[in-house]
């Protein structure tokens, strides 16, 4: 469905949701100084990958329904909280972000669900689970909540990789939908990368200065190419 640009802005800066996390959910805590989050460094001697799970929709055939969705690389997600967040392309290379900025939202898995669209299905997330909501979650990029870092002036920092330092996020537009990096400085070669679908498409092209381009690409220090197996794009660093 197509919608206006200024829709599309709406949805980015997150001024069409209404944020109403449950206070009584717990997320991990840090303390704050009055400048900056203090972090503390926790070791791991074997970084493992990180999975990201995403939204979709239930479908039969070519009819879509109304029923929300998620993929997800848990084999027992049933009743497991997530957290829903919107990348914000306003806050390219920030890593502490107020509840509103994001549209934080807690989601919470049901039971597993047939039809959810394969579009979204990876090798590694390859279970598929009802949501207990109808909002429309496809704008949205789902994480767990134990990579969820409440800090203790009220804004949040995401950890995906569970290293008690917060990822900046990077942010680009594409037509029907947004590239999101992790990264936990700029100038890092190590990045985790999300794809999020829309539930529109932007009339008219995307401004270059919001659109995945290789000027973005070149900021990030990251090469977009595509697979010669597979024939899919992957990012890679320079």
């Amino acid at each position: 469905m197509n919608k206006n640009i200024a829709l599309m802005v709406c949805v980015l800066l997150s001024a069409c949701n209404q944020v109403e996390p449950s206070e009584s959910l717990e997320v991990k805590q840090k303390q704050t100084s009055s400048d900056q989050v203090k972090q503390k460094t926790i070791d791991q001697p074997k970084k493992t990958a990180v999975v990201l799970a995403a939204f979709a929709y239930q479908e039969v055939k070519d009819q879509r329904l109304d029923q929300q969705c998620i993929w997800t690389d848990d084999a027992n997600a049933a009743a497991k909280q997530y957290w829903s967040i919107q990348p914000n392309i306003e806050l390219n290379g920030h890593s502490r972000f107020s509840k509103d900025d994001v549209a934080l939202s807690a989601v919470v898995l049901v039971k597993p669900i047939k039809n959810c669209s394969e579009f979204y299905k990876t090798a590694q997330t390859a279970f598929a689970y009802a949501i207990n909501n109808d909002r429309d979650w496809v704008n949205s990029l789902p994480i767990q909540s134990n990579q969820l870092i409440q800090n203790t002036d009220e804004t949040v920092s995401i950890d995906l990789n569970h290293n008690g330092k917060p990822e900046q996020s990077y942010v680009c537009l594409n037509s029907e939908s947004m590239d999101v990096f992790f990264k936990e400085a700029i100038q890092d070669k190590s990045f985790i990368h999300a794809h999020v679908q829309l539930s529109y498409s932007v009339e008219g092209g995307v401004d270059d200065t919001l659109a995945c381009n290789d000027s973005f690409f070149s900021k990030l220090g990251i090469i977009r190419k595509e697979d010669p197996q597979t024939g899919n794009v992957i990012y890679i660093s320079k």
